[in-house]
């Protein structure tokens, strides 16, 4: 896993390291699942992926590794995507039922607070 990817999601002004949610995956072995992508719909409605820069990005996203999506602290139950938007809109787009993903409980992305 690259350990140096130095993105963050961000949410109400809290950022999360996506760096930090890779070495918790990988110390935790967390394994690797599959989720429907209409579980994940209202994200994927409510994403920005607009303009050419993201139709190109979501055109060449490699779909050989899982996002990742987890609960955020204090949001109760809703599931957000952490990492992988491009990967989930070409799914999508490619009439995929289900993606792989990690997905991270609130106390796990909790520890990974910017």
């Amino acid at each position: 896993m690259n350990f140096a990817y130095e993105s963050t999601f961000s949410h109400n002004d809290v950022d999360y390291s996506i760096a930090t949610m890779l070495r918790l995956i990988d110390k935790e072995k967390i394994s690797v699942t599959s989720t429907s992508l209409s579980s994940l719909r209202w994200a994927l409605d409510q994403s920005p992926l607009k303009g050419e820069e993201h139709e190109k990005r979501i055109e060449d996203a490699d779909m050989n590794f899982p996002i990742i999506i987890g609960n955020l602290p204090g949001r109760g139950s809703r599931v957000y995507i952490f990492d992988g938007l491009h990967r989930a809109n070409k799914a999508l787009r490619a009439n995929q039922k289900n993606i792989d993903v990690y997905f991270l409980d609130a106390a796990s992305v909790e520890m990974c607070r910017v």
